[in-house]
């Protein structure tokens, strides 16, 4: 991870990863890791308070790393995880 700080603005960059191991919309799991590579800018104040943070990283390749297993059957129910989508 490398980080700067120019005057209130400051950078951050790296790559998080998790293995994909649930269901994506209708897509299987992999078992593979996904790693993101990206960085985050954030705003600060006089006194280094956080006012706001922005996130970076390429959709595409996270999206296709998450569309690259089989195909479920349309038969088969999705199950998903999330609470805010069931």
């Amino acid at each position: 991870m490398r980080y700067f700080l120019l005057h209130q603005t400051s950078a951050l960059n790296g790559a998080r990863s998790g293995t994909f191991t649930g269901r994506y919309k209708d897509f299987e799991p992999t078992g593979e890791t996904i790693e993101v590579i990206g960085m985050s800018v954030a705003h600060v104040s006089d006194d280094l308070r956080i006012e706001s943070v922005e996130h970076y990283f390429d959709t595409n390749a996270f999206l296709e790393k998450l569309t690259s297993g089989q195909k479920s059957s349309s038969g088969d129910k999705l199950e998903t995880v999330c609470p805010n989508h069931p």
